[in-house]
């Protein structure tokens, strides 16, 4: 797996992504397919979208060879949002595997890591 900021030149593409992941939700959700995401995955998804275009945030996408699994955004030590992949199979792990880094980088540098609120994680399947 790899972090990789996302530049300004990426965002199209991230863009693209988000929609293809929406969609997705969207989908299972209009055939009551299970695949784990809450409603509220859906809305996280397209509001990330969204705050792509804000510029205040740094952006970055964990990456599985070519596939993205989550993208996360951040500004200092604050993790604003994060939203998972829906095709990945273990991108829940992943992501969650990239929470904890994040807890203990923070950890490490006697920082303490600000979080979204449970709620925020929750529809993913993160903590």
């Amino acid at each position: 797996l790899e972090l990789k900021i996302l530049e300004k030149e990426d965002l199209k593409a991230s863009e693209t992504t988000l929609s293809e992941w929406f969609l997705e939700l969207q989908m299972n959700d209009s055939f009551d397919i299970d695949d784990g995401f809450s409603e509220e995955a859906k809305q996280f998804t397209k509001a990330f979208k969204a705050r792509l275009s804000s510029g205040d945030e740094t952006f970055m996408c964990l990456l599985k060879g070519d596939h993205v699994v989550s993208m996360i955004s951040v500004k200092g030590w604050r993790l604003n949002a994060i939203v998972v992949s829906p095709f990945e199979p273990d991108a829940k792990e992943s992501s969650q595997k990239l929470l904890d880094a994040l807890k203990s980088l923070a950890d490490a540098s006697n920082r303490k890591l600000d979080m979204p609120v449970a709620a925020q994680l929750m529809p993913f399947g993160l903590e």
